[in-house]
């Protein structure tokens, strides 16, 4: 069996980004974000990481959601409340 290549901790790669659903809509939202947490967790993400990531995996609703809300939310904690309004 081939060994697979193990994700750095505390690295975004193209891996770890997609492990993370993109968000629709009709998606439990604190799901989501939980499910952000979790990898957050196993490859080693900052805060700042993972607000990353959750910005990168937003679906087009998200997105223009995200656009309208971004210039006014700081932070990782922040984001998760106002996401969850």
């Amino acid at each position: 069996m081939e060994d697979q290549p193990q994700a750095q901790r505390g690295y975004i790669n193209a891996s770890s980004l997609f492990s993370v659903p993109l968000y629709r809509p009709e998606d439990d939202a604190r799901r989501w974000l939980e499910t952000v947490e979790r990898h957050g967790r196993v490859y080693g993400w900052s805060q700042e990481d993972r607000l990353n990531v959750a910005r990168c995996r937003l679906g087009p609703e998200a997105q223009t959601w995200d656009a309208a809300k971004a210039t006014r939310i700081h932070g990782w904690q922040a984001y998760k409340e106002e996401f969850l309004q």
